[in-house]
């Protein structure tokens, strides 16, 4: 996750990878496909990202990080129905989320957390 965070997404899909294949059952179910889907993000990829942050929502429906990066992909990959869709399942589990509270510290590189905003901008955020 590091590794998306500071916008190196191909090491982090390669860690991904081998983590996974060491050790298949060790993670928190959706943990692996959260990191994918961030790093479809940082490269752009949003259909990719979306499909990974399905996948995530589906083996962890109570993980908040999966249904930002639904909302995220959705949102910058022209699917706005289905953004604003996670961003109200997203609003079960973060009730007060704004775009004032929104936390973008996380991602290092400018261009990231700019468009990070955007997307939830672009998903009715306010």
């Amino acid at each position: 996750m590091a590794l998306c965070f500071l916008g190196r997404s191909e090491e982090a899909l390669v860690e991904l990878e081998t983590a996974e294949r060491l050790s298949p059952r060790d993670f928190q179910a959706g943990l692996n496909n959260i990191g994918r889907a961030i790093a479809c993000f940082i490269d752009g990829r949003y259909r990719d990202g979306i499909d990974f942050a399905r996948k995530a929502t589906r083996q962890s429906p109570d993980t908040a990080g999966a249904h930002h990066l639904v909302v995220v992909n959705s949102a910058l990959g022209g699917e706005l129905e289905e953004a604003r869709a996670a961003l109200q399942i997203l609003k079960h589990f973060e009730p007060n989320l704004s775009l004032e509270t929104l936390d973008i510290a996380v991602y290092v590189r400018d261009e990231d957390r700019r468009r990070y905003f955007e997307a939830f901008r672009l998903a009715g955020l306010e």
